[in-house]
């Protein structure tokens, strides 16, 4: 039995009929070639053997969310005595000619529907009927089992031709290969667990209410602490920084509260963005909230809905553990709230402002205390945190002219390694995080091998066509290239105008 943290438990209260809080996570796949020349696709149950290997390095998609009774504390994970890997598997074929928009329709309608919470929260659909023979997987995660970083590193472990789980672990004996015979499992292939009794669940969570209060009184000092040194830091460098409460100009953006997904992906040259990044001093994480700003500013000028002052980006931070190797379940991050410049019309000095801005507003966040926020969450159980959510949706939904941001922008990374699964290659992957709390559209980027993944999820009312949106992104990036090579030109050209008068010298 392992409690959720107060963050996963957290997406669980926040989870409503039309906020499912779900990671979608699209992978293309690129089908060997059989021995004819012609692609030879997976089936169902290639992925079911592939899957099966690898469960014992990923565990949690075996675990089943139990409820602590009436809310006392946060739920817990237990091993699903009854888990069946079936029931998390599906097979479907994308309606013709299987392109870009037809695959993304798809994942906007799995996007509407929460997971069934009597099993272990995950489901994974093999697509078939895309154009040039190739394949997807759409999986379905619920935020309450990882953060971005532990979906990473749980995609290293599904993604891996590693014959035995992880490459790190031995395979279980009723494993195969994925090349082998299906296998055959017995009734009960992972050891039994006795799942606790409600009188059990309700005396642990009064005893880790013990540690509850003594974390509470000390988090109370840090904060004052923090926001002391957080307002002496505004004070000294004359800024007023974003903050994480409504303080986001009102938009189309923040129409987001029904039901309605909309999905759209694209994939950018990692060697533009680290021209960009590189030439400007920036860091990738400004090169993402540039491009970001740069459609989004398009996107609301094309329909007379920009703001005057500048959208507001709310930013996740990876809150470091130290765990090796790295987990594969928990949430452990905080966010910080930074400006996308969109009154700024010229591109390069956009992202500019956007780099000065964040780095105050991580010097900021620093002061503050990453680890701040994860903490008190620690201490909120679910039979406040779930009706304060609900008041707080239902707040939200009646004022809209107070939001508190504009759009949420991620990034994550992995190695450098290509990804396969079973025997196809992975072209690419694509995040879509859940939107919530009136922010009506999730922009993740993943920058693996030499490109940059983007998956944008929204709300429909929010941003109709997210494709518009992703266009938008990479013409933005184009701009910056542009800017970018422009002015190592002029660096160039005026050092060879300089090189002369050296020699000469």
């Amino acid at each position: 039995m392992r409690r959720l943290s107060g963050e996963g438990s957290g997406f669980l209260s926040m989870e409503l009929p039309t906020q499912p809080m779900t990671i979608m996570v699209v992978a293309v796949l690129r089908p060997a070639t059989g021995s004819e020349g012609a692609p030879a696709p997976l089936t169902l149950d290639e992925v079911r053997r592939h899957l099966i290997a690898r469960l014992d390095d990923v565990p949690v998609l075996r675990w089943r969310v139990l409820r602590v009774p009436f809310g006392l504390h946060h739920p817990v994970f237990v091993e699903d005595p009854s888990f069946e890997l079936d029931d998390h598997l599906s097979h479907t074929t994308v309606p013709a000619p299987g392109g870009r928009r037809e695959l993304d329709r798809l994942v906007a309608g799995a996007a509407e529907y929460r997971l069934d919470r009597r099993r272990p929260l995950w489901h994974l659909t093999l697509v078939d009927g895309l154009e040039d023979g190739r394949q997807a997987l759409i999986i379905k995660l619920h935020h309450c089992l990882m953060d971005g970083a532990a979906t990473v590193a749980t995609l290293a472990v599904l993604f891996s031709d590693d014959q035995f789980a992880g490459g790190h672990h031995t395979a279980p004996a009723h494993t195969a290969a994925h090349t082998g015979p299906a296998p055959e499992a017995p009734e009960t292939p992972w050891p039994a667990q006795v799942t606790p009794t409600k009188a059990q669940l309700i005396g642990a969570a009064i005893r880790d209410h013990g540690r509850t209060l003594v974390l509470a009184a000390k988090l109370t000092g840090r904060s004052c602490r923090g926001l002391k040194a957080l307002r002496a830091f505004e004070r000294r460098t004359g800024t007023t920084l974003p903050k994480a409460v409504a303080d986001a100009p009102p938009c189309s953006l923040n129409d987001a509260f029904t039901v309605g997904r909309a999905y759209a992906r694209l994939t950018m040259p990692l060697d533009a963005v680290m021209l960009v990044k590189e030439t400007a001093g920036v860091t990738v994480n400004d090169v993402a909230l540039a491009v970001v700003a740069g459609a989004l500013r398009h996107y609301l000028q094309a329909r007379e809905d920009l703001p005057t002052r500048p959208l507001v980006a709310n930013v996740p931070v990876a809150v470091p553990t130290g765990e090796m190797p790295p987990r594969t379940f928990g949430n452990r991050f905080s966010n910080l709230t930074t400006t996308l410049a969109t009154d700024v019309a010229d591109p390069w000095t956009r992202l500019r402002v956007i780099s000065e801005v964040t780095a105050l507003a991580k010097q900021g966040h620093a002061l503050l205390g990453p680890e701040l926020l994860p903490d008190w969450l620690e201490c909120v159980p679910p039979f406040v945190a779930e009706p304060a959510v609900r008041r707080y949706h239902r707040s939200r939904s009646m004022n809209r002219d107070k939001a508190d941001a504009s759009i949420g922008v991620s990034t994550v990374r992995s190695s450098a390694d290509r990804w396969s699964f079973a025997s196809a290659e992975v072209d690419e992957v694509t995040f879509g995080g859940p939107p919530n709390n009136g922010i009506g559209s999730n922009v993740v980027m993943f920058t693996n091998c030499n490109r940059v993944d983007v998956g944008i999820l929204s709300v429909a009312d929010s941003i109709r066509d997210p494709q518009e949106l992703a266009d938008g992104i990479q013409r933005a990036l184009d701009e910056l290239v542009a800017s970018a090579r422009a002015r190592a030109a002029t660096v160039t050209e005026s050092m060879e105008r300089e090189a002369p008068g050296v020699a000469d010298g």
